[in-house]
């Protein structure tokens, strides 16, 4: 997981925009620790939707082609979407 690329950064090969948490859920858990294990829940569910499922297949295509680094801008990885999308893609 590595942070700090901005959205078009020609670093990043590949931007799937859909699998990260919606905005309104993003702004709920506001990276408050103690609402980490609820966020992860939603943010599950969210990836559940047809939206969400056809964006985790997409991620899942590309870690078919090989490795695969997780971008965020969170300072917290560990509480980060990138953390929960690390483990359902594991």
């Amino acid at each position: 997981m590595a942070a700090g690329f901005p959205q078009g950064d020609p670093r990043v090969g590949r931007w799937i925009p859909k699998a990260a948490p919606s905005t309104e859920l993003r702004k709920w858990y506001s990276h408050e620790a103690a609402r980490f294990d609820e966020f992860a829940a939603r943010y599950a569910s969210e990836l559940e939707t047809a939206d969400g499922a056809a964006a985790l297949d997409e991620v899942k295509q590309v870690l078919r082609g090989g490795p695969v680094t997780l971008v965020t801008a969170a300072r917290d990885l560990d509480g980060s979407h990138v953390a929960v999308l690390a483990r359902l893609l594991s």
